[in-house]
């Protein structure tokens, strides 16, 4: 496809060619400039959504970032053009082809990965740090330059479409790539960095172990289900320690995960080159240009990196395979026994080298003399050999402490089950009908009020009974909550009366299943149970118990998951036991309508109260495990 007319009036210091690409993010022109004779990619962005003006200032803002960052492993942006509804971005041609079309192709090796990923790492650090998040990460956007340099391509601009647009449906794609979606992007809930971290680390499983970390077989959303509710399948056939850093950067829960781009790229340079030795970079043949030194340390290390304590994925390694990607010959951990954990060698360095709370830092149980080799060779003591070091050692006060303040939160979540346990309890106890004192002088519809009497409330009531009362009313309630009232004069009907009552229309959407009734003739007063006909989710005692349920719910695990986000959510102290009132008493109604049961006042109360317990003591939990996390040392 040649450039439309309007692209070329708008750049007429280049020379446009054909089209080279095409995608959500818009189209990529070849283009030359006329003076200079550099090659460039031109990029028309979708003006369907972009000529919003809160998206188009949001572009302008983020194109000026881009345009600023300066980092090898970025795709540098040369111009930025805007014009009527054209939005242009001219950037520096890359024909080296993808990590997607190189990955299919012939295929990367366990070293080029991590090199990719390195390279990749380093670009969205860079960009993290200028405030720019990338937000569609994925091996279609990692290109090669001629010189084999990996460069992150599209950045920001997934950002500014989705800010003008749904997550769904541009151009009938997502945006956000659903394979390598974060959970927390796929809810929209705000993004961070770590964001980023999840896309690039399911860039490096697929690239490892040569497939998703999902099922990719049933469509977009099911993918992103997958994202948002499950955990990643363990990636096997790679080595622990790589494997280890990658499942972390995959945890769902943001305090598991990675939080920035930088500690992702040392954990991997450091298991990097434990699996394949001092100069495994070089070796790899793609260029990773101005690591930070966190990273030059990291491939420095000796050591792996330490698992995280709280991860919520763990790699699940086969014992006694070889792995792919490893040097010749290294055999998996246990392969032999020789390798860890639990074997007779793994690497140590000398005492007072290792991490906090051990002597020195090994692989997980070793034992024998000082060595400095990989998996699998006779080394030093490992951590947790004799009780030093980690795991399974004295691990210091800080470890201690957050060990201690777990056991608070476990405690806390018991707790609160309890507590919700007794809430569905008192809701399923609640009697069938309250003790009334029984009368059978009054007739309503034909039927003794004696017992209960079930009526349409869309039809007049008629009340029938001895002698001639006068005036008559019928008051209808649940828990003592008034739901709605008739009154009218009754007629002599031979030694009787007949009294037509008829309630407003509105009674018969808000009353459902039970309630209580009360039957006023002159100074005489009659309580009795009346079940209403139409089914009680076609009232607002049943629809809009369950309703108010579900949002109180939904409300509240909006501020848990605001809590788990390391955000502060205000009023969470008196909000959260508020909502769990309000869903206590709208799980005790809705129970009570569906199963025809006349509400109790003290079973209410019970289940508001239990409801209450529970919600206060799941936002405690989570606020101590916030709290836990924020102030967690830092460190990879």
């Amino acid at each position: 496809m040649s450039a439309p007319a309007e692209l070329v009036a708008a750049l007429p210091q280049y020379e446009i060619g054909e089209t080279i690409g095409e995608g959500g993010m818009g189209v990529v022109f070849a283009g030359v400039h006329r003076t200079l004779g550099r090659s460039v990619a031109i990029k028309q962005l979708p003006w369907d959504v972009l000529n919003h003006a809160s998206s188009s200032e949001l572009f302008d803002r983020e194109a000026r970032v881009l345009a600023s960052l300066d980092h090898p492993h970025i795709v540098p942006v040369y111009d930025y053009v805007r014009t009527g509804r054209e939005h242009l971005l001219v950037m520096e041609r890359l024909d080296g082809g993808t990590v997607h079309s190189r990955f299919h192709g012939g295929g990367v090796s366990g070293e080029q990965a991590c090199a990719i990923g390195l390279a990749m790492l380093a670009g969205l650090h860079a960009a993290h740090r200028a405030g720019v998040l990338h937000l569609d990460v994925k091996p279609r956007n990692l290109l090669f330059s001629t010189q084999g340099v990996v460069k992150v391509a599209d950045f920001g601009i997934a950002r500014v479409i989705s800010e003008g647009a749904t997550l769904v449906t541009h151009g009938g794609e997502i945006l956000g790539t659903p394979a390598y979606i974060a959970p927390e992007q796929a809810m929209g809930n705000a993004l961070s960095p770590a964001a980023d971290v999840y896309a690039a680390g399911t860039v490096l499983y697929e690239l490892l172990s040569g497939r998703l970390p999902f099922d990719n077989t049933r469509g977009a959303i099911s993918m992103m289900r997958q994202h948002m509710f499950t955990d990643p399948q363990p990636i096997s056939g790679v080595p622990a320690p790589i494997a280890g850093v990658v499942m972390r950067s995959l945890a769902r829960e943001l305090d598991a995960r990675y939080r920035e781009a930088e500690s992702f790229a040392a954990d991997l340079a450091a298991a990097a080159t434990v699996v394949y030795g001092p100069g495994w970079l070089e070796r790899s043949g793609v260029p990773v240009l101005h690591l930070t030194p966190r990273v030059i340390a990291g491939l420095n290390s000796a050591t792996a990196p330490a698992p995280p304590a709280e991860a919520r994925t763990r790699p699940v390694a086969r014992p006694g395979a070889t792995l792919v990607g490893a040097p010749d010959g290294q055999l998996g951990p246990g392969a032999d026994g020789t390798g860890w954990p639990g074997g007779a060698g793994g690497a140590g360095v000398a005492a007072g080298a290792g991490r906090p709370g051990g002597a020195g830092v090994g692989r997980p149980g070793g034992e024998g003399g000082a060595g400095a080799g990989r998996p699998g060779g006779a080394g030093g003591a490992g951590p947790g050999a004799d009780g030093t070091g980690w795991p399974g050692g004295a691990t210091g006060a800080g470890v201690e402490g957050a060990g201690a303040s777990q056991a608070v939160v476990v405690w806390l979540r018991l707790a609160a089950a309890a507590a919700a346990i007794v809430l569905v309890v008192l809701a399923l106890l609640n009697p069938a009908r309250v003790p009334h004192q029984a009368s059978s002088t009054l007739n309503l519809g034909g039927a003794s009020v004696s017992t209960p009497v079930e009526v349409d409330l869309s039809k007049p009531l008629v009340l029938t009974g001895p002698g001639n009362p006068g005036a008559v009313a019928l008051d209808l309630s649940a828990a003592g909550i008034p739901l709605g009232s008739a009154a009218t004069q009754a007629k002599p009907d031979g030694n009787g009366f007949t009294a037509e009552l008829t309630l407003p229309a509105i009674a018969r959407w808000i009353v459902g299943g039970a309630v209580t009734a009360d039957v006023r003739t002159g100074s005489t007063t009659q309580t009795f149970t009346l079940l209403t006909s139409q089914h009680p989710l076609a009232s607002a005692m049943g629809a809009g118990s369950l309703i108010l349920a579900l949002f109180a719910l939904a409300y509240l695990e909006s501020g848990l998951r605001t809590i788990r986000n390391g955000h502060r959510w205000r009023g969470a102290a008196v909000g959260g036991p508020v909502l769990g009132l309000l869903f206590g008493a709208a799980v005790w109604l809705c129970v009570s309508v569906l199963r025809v049961h006349e509400p109790s006042p003290g079973f209410g109360a019970g289940c508001a109260v239990a409801g209450a317990v529970a919600a206060g003591l799941v936002v405690a939990a989570a606020r101590r495990r916030a709290s836990t996390v924020v102030s967690r040392p830092s460190g990879r």
